[in-house]
């Protein structure tokens, strides 16, 4: 078998890599960020926000796989992708910014709710946009696998450095100094990084590439395009496993303000020590799973982390009471997570070769789209059960101690139920069919009419760059 001959410009690597950043920085302090602030600093009742979560999982189920397919069916000469990454950049920034600058009556809770409500769905709406080009883009950018996932490195490595620095300073301006208030820094900083991340954006989609001779091609319809998704084997197998394992990671995500504030109980500058850990244990975790793709293929390479993952937990269970014993266990899951994030996106990417292959079309966009209403979905289940569960077991909001069975609380929460959850990930996806050398000639085949349609096009249109 032939090897694919595929060499990536580090310009690629770079600005794909400060783009998703941006992305998914933003995504992640509100993922993480405003359930606390909601709960501990506007003092709403934890029930409403896992209600709000449920149904802004709703509104998922209609935008996500419209926008998808609407990116798909865009012709224009920049692109089907790079309009709307360009010119949503600034508007993703600016909902960003006002997510935390709730409008009316704040005391009132309703009030309070439909503030959370609707600017979860807004900001959201604008996630998919650019989540549905960035998700996928390392399909259009590279097919190797190796190069696929060494963009997640970069990605990793550049995004560990970035989230290092908002996660610490979000997670100090909101637990650092053990007050009830809102920290008078806290919505600047909010500014600041919402305008920094959404000009990175910006920039970085002068510098992206896309193949252009997807625009010229005919797209399915929009129920030809769904039938077809969801005739795709492999991404049912895939999404099912990931779908479970997304519940598992947003449980542990959204825990860990939570955990470091009420089980910890750590204060000051110690609030950002787990952080710290975490991004820097990511970018090498990262660099080290990328040398190991080569060696084990990515489907091995994800059971393994899911495996690790689910005993990681287990052990935090044991171990994480206490200051020390928590960063070691951090430290351990660490290596799993790693490993699950850098191997999914290029699995991803291997189920829409898949679906060209079936279909003679590049539908990057519309699965992205689909995909982003199953996973945001369970994002919202996930953070719904968390805060389903700690308010079973007596967590009560904005106060300097709970008692030892809110506690106990969070830590099922954050470590036994989503070890539990994860299990089943392990299981699904011991199905997932596109691997091994049959695989990797039909990935090769398909480089080489990536390549030939590529001419072709630009025979076409001569001095189009």
């Amino acid at each position: 078998m032939s090897e694919i001959k595929e060499k990536l410009p580090l310009s690629q690597k770079i600005h794909y890599a400060l783009a998703n950043m941006s992305l998914n920085s933003l995504n992640g302090i509100i993922g993480s960020g405003m359930i606390f602030f909601y709960t501990n600093k506007l003092l709403l009742d934890p029930d409403l926000v896992g209600i709000a979560w449920l149904i802004f999982g709703i509104w998922n189920a209609i935008n996500d796989p419209l926008l998808g397919t609407l990116q798909d069916r865009t012709k224009t000469r920049m692109g089907r992708r790079i309009p709307y990454l360009r010119f949503g950049s600034f508007v993703y920034g600016a909902l960003f910014i006002l997510c935390w600058y709730p409008l009316g009556n704040i005391a009132n809770e309703l009030v309070l709710f439909f503030n959370l409500l609707l600017a979860l769905c807004a900001f959201d709406t604008l996630f998919t946009m650019l989540g549905c080009i960035l998700y996928p883009l390392p399909a259009e950018i590279a097919i190797k696998s190796s190069n696929r996932s060494t963009l997640m490195v970069w990605s990793n490595i550049i995004g560990g450095i970035f989230g290092l620095v908002t996660n610490v300073l979000v997670t100090y301006l909101l637990i650092g100094d053990e007050s009830t208030e809102i920290h008078p820094l806290f919505k600047p900083a909010m500014i600041a990084i919402g305008i920094l991340m959404s000009s990175i954006m910006f920039i970085s989609s002068f510098f992206l590439k896309e193949n252009l001779y997807t625009v010229e091609e005919e797209p399915l319809g929009f129920i030809e395009s769904f039938k077809e998704t969801f005739k795709n084997r492999p991404f049912i197998i895939y999404e099912a496993g990931v779908f479970l394992f997304l519940i598992a990671q947003t449980m542990l995500t959204t825990g860990l303000l939570y955990y470091i504030n009420d089980v910890l109980n750590l204060s000051g500058i110690q609030v950002v020590i787990p952080y710290v850990l975490l991004a820097l244990s990511q970018v090498g975790f990262s660099i080290l799973a990328n040398r190991l793709v080569p060696i084990y293929g990515l489907k091995k390479l994800l059971i393994g982390g899911a495996i690790w993952v689910c005993g990681s937990l287990i052990l935090m269970f044991g171990i994480g009471w206490w200051f020390i014993g928590a960063l070691i266990g951090l430290l351990i899951a660490s290596f799993g997570i790693a490993v699950v994030s850098l191997t999914s996106s290029p699995l991803f990417a291997d189920i829409i070769d898949y679906d060209e292959i079936q279909t003679g079309k590049r539908r990057e966009a519309s699965y992205s789209g689909i995909q982003a209403f199953l996973t945001k979905f369970c994002i919202s289940i996930g953070n719904w059960l968390f805060l389903f569960i700690i308010k079973r077991f007596g967590y009560e909001a904005n106060q300097t101690s709970q008692s030892q069975f809110a506690q106990l609380g969070i830590m099922l929460s954050m470590f036994v139920i989503p070890a539990i959850i994860a299990i089943s990930t392990l299981l699904i996806v011991s199905y997932y069919p596109l691997y091994g050398p049959e695989w990797e000639q039909q990935k090769l085949e398909l480089a080489k009419i990536h390549h030939e349609k590529e001419i072709e096009f630009l025979k076409k249109h001569k001095g189009l760059t």
